[in-house]
């Protein structure tokens, strides 16, 4: 009995520990779970803060982007608008300057056309210095004027480029860089042809203004000529002038020559016509006085004859200075070719270029300087030289030419320079050598081997 008891007061403190335990352990697990929660609750807080800040910035990246694209926008639709209207001003400028070119032009022919046949016109021709400048205006500077429709191809392009730009103003259309250049290029083609345009109409108005101002003896009257036929006439005078100048090719000897049998052939004609008139007037006197006056108008017809006939053979004569003259040209010219043919066909003789090779082979050093092509001696320079004179001096002066030690490349005679003199072959072989480039020089130049 003893023992049982004993042994249930062992177990008692047993049962109180394994309580306490469990107690234990549900306030660990309750204290486990609060800390849990707040950690779930601390976790879920900050995470939440997280994607809060998260949104935050991608919202203001989002509208800085927007901001960003907005300003590029702007700056597209400003520059574009700039561009634009810097265009259409350019295009503005242009077409007006083109529309005074339009206006100007016609109105610069109008005068011209209107000087041409009025009173004004008529004025200016009884002056020849101003027929003179008025023909240079009238068949020089107006035929320049640019043509009507020219003037208005050009300026549609242009207000169809200005209405291209116009149609896209608001946008962000920038002007094609060709399409302002075309521009600029027209402003300076109208303003070109603006100052053109003024400087005629300003020398059709000095024309009228000068010819009030100059005095002449002529006098203005409604038989005086139109300006247009007064230039006509001036031209059609410098052309006959410039006719006669060129067929004057007769020397002053063949001509003198020509007046004076022109002059004996005349003589004797008068002197023929001469003793007809004294016979008809001896015969005449012998006749009755009844019959003077008849023998006065066959007088007067026979001087009438003498002058026609004196007028035919001037005529006469002077065709056939004209025609002599022509055919002594086409005989000298004969003759200058002939020569030359032959003088050529000796010139190209090997034993005369052999002769000539110091100074017809090509060669870097000239009488005067150097040359950096190869070329032969110059034909003036050797007579400038004093090497074609045909004395001591000429001949001492193409040997020392012959001779010159700067010249490496052509060949050089074998003679003194000084004592060449003494040896009457080598005085043979200088003076040879003149005489063939004073005959052949000419020649030898056209064929290209020796230079002007």
């Amino acid at each position: 009995m003893k023992q049982m008891q004993t042994i249930e007061s062992r177990d008692r403190p047993k049962g109180a520990s394994i309580w306490t335990v469990i107690t234990l352990c549900l306030m660990l697990a309750i204290l486990g779970l609060g800390g849990l929660g707040y950690a779930l609750y601390h976790a879920n807080s900050e995470k939440v803060r997280l994607a809060l800040a998260l949104e935050a910035q991608q919202n203001t990246t989002k509208r800085l982007e927007l901001a960003a694209q907005k300003a590029a926008e702007q700056g597209a639709l400003t520059l574009a608008r700039n561009q634009q209207e810097q265009l259409l001003a350019q295009v503005s400028a242009a077409t007006n300057s083109l529309q005074q070119l339009l206006a100007g032009s016609a109105r610069a022919r109008e005068e011209a056309a209107a000087l041409a046949t009025n009173e004004a016109g008529r004025a200016v021709a009884l002056h020849p210095e101003l027929v003179r400048l008025a023909g240079r205006v009238f068949e020089s500077s107006v035929p320049e004027l640019p043509p009507a429709q020219d003037i208005l191809t050009r300026l549609e392009a242009v207000r169809r480029i200005g209405q291209q730009v116009a149609d896209a103003r608001g946008t962000t259309y920038g002007p094609v860089p060709a399409s302002a250049e075309t521009v600029q290029q027209t402003t300076i083609w109208a303003g070109q042809g603006v100052l053109m345009v003024g400087q005629i109409r300003d020398a059709l108005s000095s024309l009228v203004r000068e010819s009030k101002i100059k005095y002449t003896t002529a006098t203005l009257t409604a038989e005086s000529p139109a300006l247009a036929a007064a230039i006509t006439t001036q031209n059609q005078a410098v052309a006959r002038a410039q006719l006669a100048t060129a067929e004057q090719t007769v020397s002053a000897a063949q001509t003198n020559a020509i007046v004076m049998r022109a002059e004996a052939e005349a003589a004797r004609l008068l002197a023929d016509a001469r003793r007809d008139a004294a016979e008809t007037h001896r015969k005449q006197l012998e006749e009755q006085a009844a019959k003077d006056r008849e023998w006065q108008e066959r007088e007067a017809k026979i001087k009438e004859a003498q002058a026609a006939k004196e007028r035919e053979l001037d005529l006469r004569e002077a065709r056939l200075k004209v025609e002599e003259a022509k055919k002594k040209v086409a005989v000298q010219d004969q003759v200058d070719k002939a020569r030359n043919v032959v003088l050529r066909k000796k010139a190209e003789d090997p034993a005369l270029q052999a002769k000539l090779a110091p100074f017809i082979t090509p060669g870097y050093s000239q009488i005067k300087g150097m040359t950096i092509d190869l070329k032969p001696l110059s034909y003036t320079a050797l007579q400038n030289s004093g090497a074609l004179d045909p004395a001591e001096h000429g001949l001492r002066a193409l040997v020392t030419i012959a001779l010159s030690g700067a010249d490496k490349v052509r060949p050089r005679w074998k003679m003194n320079r000084l004592g060449f003199t003494r040896h009457p072959d080598e005085i043979e072989q200088v003076k040879e050598a003149q005489r063939l480039l004073i005959e052949f020089g000419p020649v030898l130049v056209e064929m290209g081997q020796l230079q002007p």
